[in-house]
């Protein structure tokens, strides 16, 4: 579905898929594939989909390895992974502290993430400064995002 949205957008914009996932560490593990359409599709094993789940062996590698083995220069970072945000920071510092890239970060996967993830990177003394956005109005934590950017003076 990816290559098929790459291709009838015509992008000007390089863009490279990689068959991956993106975690703290390097592993093997299973992502649990909700239906047709993949939406909301997770590692979590405590959220499987009972009824339509597939489940399918992926690779995953942090962030830190992906930007070094491909040389990418990242300016902008968004997840939203079903709730492996905080697995996937912590497979990301370095990027994120050479490069300081925006970051999109969803929020809403748990009560904790709300609380805890927005100090993760604030902890790290970069300057970046913060914003909580909602989609929708009607529950506390869906679709809440954190937006993080550096300000350059």
């Amino acid at each position: 579905a990816l290559l098929k949205t790459i291709n009838l957008n015509q992008s000007k914009f390089a863009i490279t898929p990689y068959k991956l996932g993106l975690g703290k560490e390097h592993q093997t593990l299973f992502i649990n594939i909700y239906e047709e359409s993949g939406v909301a599709s997770t590692l979590k094993e405590d959220r499987k989909n009972e009824k339509n789940n597939v489940r399918e062996e992926i690779q995953i590698n942090t962030l830190d390895e992906v930007v070094k083995k491909y040389n990418i220069v990242p300016s902008l970072i968004k997840i939203d992974i079903e709730g492996a945000e905080e697995d996937f920071l912590l497979g990301a510092i370095e990027t994120i502290k050479h490069y300081k890239p925006a970051i999109i970060l969803s929020i809403y996967h748990s009560g904790k993430d709300f609380f805890t993830l927005k100090s993760k990177i604030e902890n790290l003394n970069l300057g970046y400064t913060f914003k909580i956005r909602k989609a929708s109005k009607y529950k506390i934590l869906d679709d809440t995002i954190l937006l993080c950017e550096v300000k350059n003076v």
